[in-house]
């Protein structure tokens, strides 16, 4: 579901600022969620298949990526790194 909204956000982000904005490329750190991406809609159970459906019509799965979980800086506050330590972090 993350995804799907992340999708919807940046077609929206993209009707408003359509000259500025070129190309939105997306990232996820689940490898499952990339294979569904890339993969055929069809073989996944109906509520995947729809939202896999939902992706490819509104983008390119070419334009996704996978980044691994321990370089993914949004990450950081669900591992209980403190304000502190976030703000100097070298991940952002």
């Amino acid at each position: 579901m993350a995804v799907v909204i992340g999708v919807t956000v940046g077609r929206y982000l993209k009707r408003v600022y359509n000259k500025v904005v070129g190309k939105f490329v997306f990232w996820t750190d689940s490898l499952i969620t990339l294979h569904w991406v890339r993969g055929n809609a069809k073989r996944w159970k109906k509520f995947v298949e729809n939202r896999v459906a939902e992706l490819k019509e509104k983008s390119n799965p070419r334009d996704w990526f996978q980044c691994p979980s321990v370089d993914n800086s949004a990450d950081l506050l669900t591992r209980g790194v403190s304000v502190q330590n976030l703000v100097p972090s070298q991940k952002w």
